[in-house]
């Protein structure tokens, strides 16, 4: 990775706990099914997003790191969970297992069968052009051994360093932290300039949204912040350099990093993009995602189980008029 790299990092669960609060409309396979799609297009947004040089994801789970690696992303193990309070004491050896043959090219031709036979190896036609195939070739087959050896603290020396601590949160959003915390050392060891921290579950962003984001920022050192449509959460955070602040995801991520930067007085901008904005979390995310014109045709398999669970739901009481 050379000097002044962009990259662009994509935490993801383990896909049996992934959107949990969709359980209540979504069988399983369905929400698998959806996230993966979701996948897919962030990966998409991002390949098409010019200023991007390399693309990592986050992970532990073996069908998302099929998925990341036909589009030319780098998998990075997550940290193991036994922390404690701090995100890592020591982002060594103990930042998590090699990955290991099983995340190699050979992990099976299809991400699973649950997930319909139109899906394919990378979820069917419908789901956007095919991605540039060498986000990730850059860092050539030497990336698993390095990772645990190079992101060590100090390797991070950049003029913003925060120690990777976490604020004490529910265990979920603290291990999203340390897996985001831990792609940021790796990017930071390796050289990089800006890191990109996007959720895998804004399937409405856009190649221009992100591309915007980025140069938003242009040289200058700082973070950007892209809040969520409600201004609570963060769904895209720019740092210059990587470690301008240590991440701290969660319930008000956005006032939660904002007021982080300003403590450290970090230079801060905010850019509100549309599609980005558009998570997906709750049962009216779905509905929003089915109202989207170029979203529709590739979400239809969540529909039958909305209109299901519309018709389960008790009907409103009347006034006797």
């Amino acid at each position: 990775m050379s000097a002044g790299t962009t990259c662009a990092i994509v935490p993801v669960k383990v896909l049996a706990h992934a959107k949990r609060r969709l359980s209540s409309v979504l069988p399983d396979a369905v929400r698998q099914h959806l996230v993966l799609a979701m996948l897919q297009d962030v990966l998409v947004a991002l390949a098409g997003a010019q200023s991007i040089d390399w693309l990592a994801v986050v992970t532990a789970d073996q069908r998302v790191a099929a998925l990341a690696q036909r589009h030319g992303a780098s998998v990075l193990p997550e940290p193991q969970p036994d922390f404690g309070p701090h995100l890592a004491p020591d982002l060594g050896p103990d930042l998590g297992p090699e990955l290991g043959p099983e995340l190699g090219p050979g992990l099976g031709p299809e991400l699973g069968p649950e997930l319909g036979p139109d899906l394919g190896p990378d979820l069917g036609p419908d789901l956007g052009p095919e991605p540039r195939p060498d986000l990730g070739a850059q860092l050539g087959p030497d990336l698993r051994p390095q990772l645990c050896r190079e992101a060590r603290p100090e390797a991070l020396s950049e003029p913003h360093r925060e120690p990777l601590q976490a604020i004490r949160q529910p265990s979920s959003f603290a291990a999203l932290n340390a897996a985001i915390a831990s792609g940021l050392a790796y990017a930071s060891s390796r050289g990089a300039r800006r890191v990109l921290v996007l959720p895998a579950d804004v399937p409405l962003t856009t190649s221009s949204e992100l591309q915007s984001l980025i140069q938003s920022r242009g040289e200058q050192a700082g973070i950007t912040l892209a809040p969520s449509h409600d201004n609570n959460g963060t769904n895209g955070l720019l740092l210059a350099p990587p470690l301008a602040i240590a991440p701290c995801y969660g319930p008000g991520s956005y006032l939660q990093h904002l007021s982080r930067a300003m403590a450290r007085r970090v230079d801060v901008n905010v850019v509100h993009l549309e599609g980005l904005a558009r998570d997906i979390d709750e049962p009216d995310d779905l509905v929003r995602l089915l109202g989207d014109a170029g979203a529709r045709k590739r979400y239809a398999f969540i529909a039958p189980h909305l209109a299901a669970a519309r018709k389960l739901q008790p009907t409103p009481q009347g006034n006797g008029q």
